[in-house]
């Protein structure tokens, strides 16, 4: 069974999990209900909600967390205005999009078109953590300037692959035959020599390198610039009418996530049942690029939001995107601690 169809299979199902805490002390355990709708913008950031779930932390609550896929960060959007689910991934300027209407305009109040329907909770990741520019092992490309002009894979247009792509072009000083070819042609692709490059996540591009097929020309999470990559967005529903269940999530989740920085063996043996990878290798050149670099707390920087806007507006050619207040997509009130 494939890597992806796993992670799917296994986000798709309802499952009870729960939290005990001590980020989050409870007299009693209470009844809730968290509905998560995965885009899978980056899965492997999702890994501790599964960590959460093998600890024991949402059971100890009593919260009931169903999961379910929208594929897509737009159709994880409509999903949440139209209270199908309460929480889904996201990057951070896909908050400001749906802010402003889709086209950076906004009103006196800052808001533009249907509006967001929600708020940014929680940032998993403030960097391009695990993204690379790959190539194939026996092509002659060994830098950004090497590929210049060349045609770059990525799997679809208006996505977290095409900032990746924005900002390579960027610190390379070089522009991109940038071709959205989907997910699932990449690595054949690259490997028939259709494309040059592939610019892609961990659970892409880790597996590839490992088995010798490709090199690095390019890891994006370099670089002292922080840019709010992903995030958890939750309804305005869940924040108004039941903050005690957003709480209990996000305070199992900051809980998980310390448990998987501070004990890299454990971390290696969830993320090899997590990815349904194997190779010790691949698991941890997550870990040590991608999990120990995740938001301890999951706290939300303005200033790592607003570079993202920016840098989105270019990628998805989304006038006005940059002017959007980041102070208004996110809140830091519901984790156990605001950092």
């Amino acid at each position: 069974m494939s890597c992806s169809r796993t992670i799917v299979g296994r986000l798709a199902l309802t499952a009870l999990l729960g939290l005990g805490s001590a980020f989050l002390p409870l007299s009693k355990p209470y009844a809730g209900t968290i509905r998560f709708g995965a885009t899978l913008a980056d899965e492997i950031y999702l890994a501790p909600i599964f960590a959460a779930e093998k600890l024991g932390l949402f059971e100890k609550a009593g919260i009931v967390v169903t999961r379910s896929l929208t594929r897509s960060i737009p159709v994880g959007l409509e999903a949440l205005a139209a209270g199908q689910v309460d929480i889904i991934d996201a990057p951070g300027p896909a908050a400001a999009i749906a802010k402003s209407g889709g086209d950076g305009a906004t009103d006196a109040d800052g808001i533009g078109g249907p509006g967001l329907p929600g708020k940014i909770v929680a940032t998993n990741a403030a960097g391009f953590f695990g993204w690379t520019v790959i190539v194939n092992a026996a092509s002659g490309f060994q830098s950004l300037a090497d590929l210049r002009g060349k045609k770059i894979g990525i799997g679809a247009a208006g996505s977290l692959a095409e900032m990746a792509a924005e900002l390579a072009m960027e610190r390379g000083k070089v522009d991109f035959d940038l071709q959205a070819v989907g997910a699932g042609a990449l690595i054949p692709m690259l490997r028939q020599k259709s494309i040059d490059a592939v610019i892609g996540a961990a659970m892409l591009t880790h597996r590839e390198v490992e088995r010798k097929r490709a090199r690095i020309a390019y890891d994006l999470g370099l670089g002292s610039q922080s840019y709010t990559v992903s995030t958890l967005i939750a309804s305005n529903t869940l924040m108004q009418e039941r903050p005690a269940e957003l709480r209990a999530f996000l305070a199992a989740l900051a809980q998980a996530l310390e448990r998987m920085q501070i004990d890299r063996k454990y971390s290696i043996e969830l993320l090899k049942e997590y990815t349904n990878i194997a190779d010790a290798r691949i698991v941890e050149r997550m870990f040590d690029n991608i999990i120990r670099r995740m938001t301890p707390g999951y706290g939300t920087d303005p200033a790592a939001l607003k570079a993202a806007e920016r840098l989105a507006a270019r990628a998805w050619k989304v006038k006005g995107l940059e002017k959007v207040d980041p102070q208004s997509l996110f809140t830091n009130s519901f984790l156990p601690i605001a950092k």
